[in-house]
């Protein structure tokens, strides 16, 4: 029925990339020529987020919001990419890009595209951002990618103060589900049920755990109702893709963790919340990561701080109606 692996020895993704409650005020400043450092006054100026489908997306009013308060005349845009069109997509733009934002289902060709990939990238061969090492090259080839979901998940489950757990599961088995089990990792989560369609593609999440020190269990939807009790559920199916979760084992207080945003609240919340269960979408993600990605389009670096950074995330969360926390939107009621 189940299957699991674990290992004693894992490879960790240290939390730098996470974001502070009050961010600071003071950073030492990138120059030009170290790695890391990109021109804000350089002709790149077009971003977008890519992907298939498209015309939900929030990330246009949370990277507009952003540079309006940074005072950069970019432009961030929505275009629609189908699934194998990635390549071709990156070997049409000219020097005006600076970066894209990347959505499903184009993760793992964009993991492909980089040049340069980051370790959370690597590790769970998903990659959501990518950033031009030179604005304005205008070279297909200068692309480096970066995962940002992983701390988008850890910043939002501490947010929510699911930040010690000793289990948890996960509701399929793609880009996302992989970002999900990392993020688990890295909150000291030594054990997850992994929920799927298809049992044997979830076995790639078996062979994660085991580098990152976690003991992974598989189960199909038709055995939900065996599934271990979770004090915290993440679905990372778009929109529960006509799933129902009902028949998974909860409690008072378990969190339902829905990434998906597009249809909220969705079916799986209600029937959550109706048993006593609290829920949370995928938008307060969506915010954290993006913080993240400014980072990269205006510095090129994660875990530097851009300017007024407290501001930013203001206007960021207040342009899809979260508060400063991140909390605003996240329950059903």
């Amino acid at each position: 029925m189940a299957r699991g692996c674990s290992s004693s020895r894992g490879i960790s993704i240290r939390e730098r990339q996470s974001f502070p409650r009050r961010p600071m005020s003071t950073r030492r400043r990138l120059t030009s020529g170290e790695r890391g450092w990109m021109s804000t006054r350089s002709m790149a100026s077009r971003l977008a987020v890519i992907g298939d489908p498209i015309e939900h997306s929030k990330s246009p009013l949370l990277h507009g919001a952003a540079y309006e308060v940074l005072g950069l005349g970019w432009s961030y845009e929505r275009i629609r990419v189908p699934r194998h069109r990635l390549n071709a997509f990156v070997n049409e733009l000219d020097a005006s890009w600076r970066g894209l934002s990347v959505t499903m289902p184009l993760k793992t060709e964009a993991h492909d595209v980089a040049r340069w990939r980051d370790e959370a990238s690597n590790l769970t061969g998903s990659t959501n951002t990518l950033v031009r090492s030179f604005p304005g090259s205008g070279s297909p080839e200068d692309f480096r990618g970066f995962n940002t979901d992983i701390a988008g998940i850890v910043n939002t489950l501490r947010m929510l103060q699911f930040s010690s757990l000793e289990s948890a599961t996960i509701v399929g088995s793609g880009a996302t589900a992989s970002s999900a089990l990392v993020a688990l990792s890295e909150l000291g989560c030594p054990r997850a049920s992994v929920v799927a369609r298809d049992v044997a593609r979830a076995h790639s999440l078996v062979d994660l755990g085991s580098r990152i020190g976690m003991s992974v269990s598989v189960y199909s939807l038709g055995d939900l109702a065996t599934v271990p009790r979770s004090r915290v559920t993440v679905c990372s199916i778009p929109g529960s893709a006509g799933v129902d979760l009902s028949a998974l084992e909860r409690a008072d207080d378990d969190l339902l963790f829905d990434i998906a945003y597009d249809v909220w609240p969705s079916a799986n919340a209600l029937e959550w919340t109706r048993s006593g269960g609290i829920v949370a979408s995928g938008l307060s993600m969506l915010a954290a990561q993006a913080l993240i990605q400014v980072r990269l389009f205006v510095l090129g670096d994660p875990h530097t701080p851009v300017d007024r950074e407290a501001a930013v995330w203001r206007a960021m969360c207040s342009s899809v109606g979260l508060d400063e926390t991140g909390r605003q939107a996240l329950s059903v009621g």
